[in-house]
């Protein structure tokens, strides 16, 4: 199953679930720090449109409940909290300790602390009961989850009978034209991660990570039989990023 073959990866190396897990958790304590200016770096800042254009995709209202699965530091969040100020209070779920303590910096720093609660949990073990949520979503977190079918599973089971996922990733199918300019691009992010994380290892891995990742068409089917109907899928900046939607069924 792709699913299990995935869980040994980690870029391009082979490992043990248990060490990619341990591996990718010490990816997030190193780089939280300065995760947020990496993005802008690494995206030239187009990483704030292609999160815009998720959140503009959320149906969300006045009695919808929310959570952001791998919320990192917490911008999905954030963008969702200003875009709808009658949103309840929104979920946060990522098992980087590091991570959340920047977006629980983040809530304080825009007075929204009282709108958002941070959760330590990975997105395979979620420790809410079964439907709990209206819209689950989850934004460039996918790739970093270790057992791709257990978590996609997971969110099914948090969410209500036609309750939304919706997932923003990279993704390796991006179109032939623009496959020689992001070689060049795979190979500047490391020394970038080095130069501004001061972490060019864990950027390396990140870049990688992207290639190994599941194509659109795999994810789709993924999604259906995990449960989810009506997928649709959004791609952005020529297919590096996509966002794949679905109803719990």
């Amino acid at each position: 199953m792709i699913s299990d073959a995935y869980s040994q990866t980690f870029g391009q190396e082979t490992v043990t679930p248990k060490e990619r897990q341990d591996r990718i958790g010490g990816v997030f304590a190193s780089v939280a720090s300065r995760y947020d200016i990496m993005n802008d770096v690494m995206s030239l800042g187009t990483h704030r449109l292609w999160k815009k254009n998720f959140v503009a995709k959320l149906p969300l209202g006045p009695k919808t409940k929310m959570i952001d699965v791998a919320t990192g530091t917490g911008d999905i969040t954030v963008a969702a909290m200003k875009a709808h100020p009658d949103l309840p209070v929104v979920t946060m779920v990522d098992p980087s300790s590091c991570m959340l303590q920047k977006a629980g910096e983040r809530l304080i720093d825009l007075a929204l602390a009282s709108r958002g609660v941070t959760v330590q949990a990975a997105a395979e073990h979620l420790p809410f009961p079964d439907r709990s949520f209206d819209v689950c979503t989850i934004s460039f977190g996918l790739r970093n989850v270790t057992h791709l079918a257990g978590a996609l599973a997971e969110m099914r089971r948090v969410l209500v009978y036609g309750g939304h996922f919706v997932c923003m990733e990279f993704s390796p199918d991006i179109l032939p034209v623009l496959q020689k300019p992001y070689a060049v691009y795979e190979r500047i992010i490391p020394h970038l991660g080095r130069l501004i994380a001061r972490d060019g290892p864990s950027y390396q891995y990140l870049v990688e990570s992207i290639r190994v990742f599941p194509s659109s068409d795999v994810l789709v089917q993924m999604m259906k039989e995990a449960g989810f109907g009506g997928v649709r899928v959004t791609s952005l900046s020529g297919g590096l990023v996509r966002i794949h939607q679905g109803v719990r069924l």
